[in-house]
């Protein structure tokens, strides 16, 4: 009874403090979650709905498509970068790499996007499976500011000890996905231009990794 009170008062102290570390620049800037207009709690970022996507009607190439899922995929890693504790990262990269990739489509230009998109988000989870963290609690993260937003499910921690390691996969296998993009474009120098656009906002995913 005292260990179950124990990890249930664990959880909430790091659920409450990745929520709180998150949104601090926000409230720096005088848009944090005091503000009345920002209600954080309960705003979902559930996956399938990035709100610049055109869901899943995004089927020929078009400046204003692939401008969008450049924006998602910055936004991701922002998102991510402002998580106080590190552990967390990675599985918020897995998290917001299937959120993407469930807005687009499965037909068209832009279905090899979705199919690599999704193939980071499962391999990124799958690292994470793999150095589970023994200690701390899975959390879901929110954050404030004039676009405030929470995962929908609960992240999972890597182990402090292996988190390292966990990131350097994690950059290969975004580096991996990248490789694949590019190489889906065939002779499209059309699909190229706007496929490298993609490519190059992933790489903020990397950096992000990098600095773990």
């Amino acid at each position: 009874m005292y260990l179950s009170l124990t990890r249930f008062a664990l959880l909430v102290i790091v659920a409450c403090s990745i929520a709180t570390a998150s949104s601090a620049q926000d409230n720096e800037s005088g848009h944090g979650p005091d503000n009345p207009n920002n209600e954080t709690s309960n705003f979902l970022f559930p996956a399938g709905s990035p709100e610049a996507l055109p869901r899943k009607t995004a089927r020929e190439l078009s400046a204003a498509v692939t401008n969008a899922v450049v924006t998602e995929l910055k936004a991701a890693s922002a998102f991510c970068g402002r998580i106080k504790q590190r552990e967390y990262v990675i599985d918020c990269l897995a998290y917001e790499h299937a959120r993407i990739a469930a807005a687009l489509p499965n037909t068209g230009e832009y279905a090899a996007v979705k199919e690599a998109v999704a193939q980071t988000a499962a391999r990124l989870e799958r690292v994470v499976r793999q150095n589970p963290s023994r200690t701390l609690p899975t959390a879901p993260i929110a954050q404030g500011g004039s676009k405030p937003r929470r995962t929908a499910r609960a992240l999972r921690p890597v182990a402090t000890e292996a988190l390292p390691k966990a990131a350097a996969e994690a950059t290969r296998i975004i580096q991996e996905s990248q490789t694949v993009l590019i190489r889906s474009t065939e002779n499209s120098q059309e699909r190229r231009r706007q496929f490298q656009r993609i490519v190059s906002a992933m790489d903020t995913g990397t950096i992000l990794l990098r600095s773990i």
